[in-house]
Parts: C-alpha cells; sequence; structure tokens
C-alpha cells in the first residue's frame, strides 16, 4: 500500500516522458528532497510488482519507465481509483 502522498507523486510522474528532479517533486509536494528520496525508495519496491522502475540519472532527476505502455496505463487506472 502506498501513501497519499507517494500516489500524488506517481500521478505527477506518470504523464512525464521527461526526467524530473527531486527539487521540482519536493516543490511540487511540498516536502524535502530527503522525503522524495525515501518515498522513491518504497516506491521502487512498489512498482516492480507493475513491471514499471524508476530511471534516476544523475544531475537529471527521475522518470517511470517500463517496457510496455500498457503497464503504465494499469499503473494509472490503479492511481485513479485509490
Amino acid at each position: 500500500m502506498i501513501t497519499s502522498r507517494q500516489n500524488r507523486l506517481l500521478k505527477f510522474l506518470l504523464p512525464r516522458r521527461e526526467y524530473i528532479t527531486l527539487l521540482r517533486l519536493a516543490e511540487y509536494l511540498n516536502v524535502s528532497e530527503k522525503t522524495i528520496q525515501r518515498d522513491l525508495r518504497l516506491l521502487e519496491q512498489w512498482l516492480s510488482e507493475w513491471k514499471i522502475t524508476l530511471d534516476k540519472r544523475a544531475g537529471a532527476g527521475v522518470m517511470l519507465s517500463a517496457d510496455n505502455i500498457t503497464d503504465l496505463l494499469h499503473l494509472d487506472q490503479l492511481l485513479s481509483a485509490e
């Protein structure tokens, strides 16, 4: 199970096809970058069940990645239901 903040974090990342910095995520959610890092670590494990990964690039940020677009669509439906 994920928290409402983690849900909002995923909903923010899901439609974006570019890297988002931790600072931008922290500002969006009004939390610290450390909190974002902690949430992303937890979400990595949770997302692995959905065959989705967090693509992290130093200096660029993070974005969601999946081999199959259908996996991202399923995640979108799941997040909307919560």
